[in-house]
């Protein structure tokens, strides 16, 4: 059969490009114009540009929109103005008022990290508990008392930390307080300023002050690092009126976790064997057979050149058949 053609010459489908063309026009509002395209080629590729140009316009709007919007409308902007507006009025000294507002924006803005506490409080206590020991295992089961405990107590107490996050040049601990927690260094750097006298003992008991009561008035000349892994306050565990006598700050952003002394009481007695090892330790404290500095963090390699782990084990066995011989 012959192929349909128009009087012009035509072929059929070139209508249904007409058709398609003056259909694009008139949905897009683009109308005619005093340019019209001539020709099938010239047709397609309008109604293409017709499709993809409000897209393309579309994507700018919004980009210029969101971009506006953050310079203009900044919800973080917002705060931190009202903020710094209510120091000035209460006449904050400047130095304050730059910390705070340092710290004011790395809380509450849009690029700040999700924390632990952020999400634990989306998920349900089984979950949380099994996710605190897996944060905490390389930290938390090189402390003595914990790295032979059972995996279900060792994963309570774990869920018992609360997270601290510290800026750099934060306060930490502070000389002078009572010491109702264990905290270990998670991530960052801590820098413990004491009595050079001190070496790595940041506490003393309310007996022992007694009989030196200048170490409170000293001057914290000396400085050291906490790395990951470390801890400090431990012996808060055993005793109950420990006093600080170093100030601790944060070298850098850093995480801390912090266990309360009176969670790990709470815990413990819900593992009976556990809590007769406690006992244990307590009296051999008493009897001074065995001394509270052997549960203080060794740093990565102690003086006779033997390695943190192993030195921690040593120290660790010696406690517990010190502890053993008890009648």
């Amino acid at each position: 059969a012959d192929e349909v053609t128009a009087e012009d010459g035509s072929e059929w489908w070139e209508f249904y490009i007409s058709d398609m063309y003056w259909l694009f026009m008139t949905l897009s509002t683009v109308g005619y114009g005093d340019i019209a395209p001539v020709g099938v080629i010239g047709r397609l590729y309008a109604c293409l540009t017709m499709i993809v140009a409000p897209a393309f316009f579309g994507l700018i709007v919004s980009l210029l929109t969101q971009g506006m919007k953050k310079i203009f409308d900044d919800e973080v902007e917002i705060q931190v103005g009202q903020a710094i507006q209510f120091m000035e009025r209460r006449r904050v000294p400047l130095s304050v008022q730059r910390r705070v507002e340092t710290n004011f924006r790395h809380h509450i803005g849009q690029g700040h990290q999700m924390a632990a506490p952020d999400l634990f409080k989306n998920l349900s206590p089984a979950v949380q508990r099994d996710l605190s020991l897996e944060l905490l295992r390389s930290t938390v089961l090189q402390f003595p008392i914990f790295s032979e405990a059972p995996r279900p107590f060792v994963a309570e107490i774990s869920h018992a930390h609360t997270w601290v996050q510290c800026l750099p040049w934060d306060l930490v601990v502070e000389q002078g307080q009572l010491v109702q927690e264990v905290v270990f260094v998670i991530q960052g750097r801590v820098i413990m300023q004491c009595s050079c006298w001190s070496d790595t003992s940041y506490d003393m008991s309310v007996h022992e002050l007694e009989e030196k009561p200048e170490a409170l008035q000293e001057e914290l000349a000396c400085e050291q690092e906490l790395e990951v892994g470390a801890w400090f306050g431990e012996k808060c565990l055993f005793e109950e009126d420990r006093v600080r006598t170093a100030t601790g700050i944060a070298a850098m952003e850093s995480e801390l976790a912090v266990l309360m002394s009176e969670d790990y009481h709470r815990i413990i007695q819900k593992y009976p064997p556990l809590l007769e090892q406690h006992k244990s330790i307590q009296e051999a404290i008493t009897a001074n057979r065995v001394q509270l500095v052997e549960l203080e963090y060794v740093p990565p390699e102690s003086d006779d050149g033997m390695q943190n782990e192993e030195a921690t084990k040593h120290r660790w066995s010696v406690f517990r058949r010190e502890v053993q011989v008890l009648p």
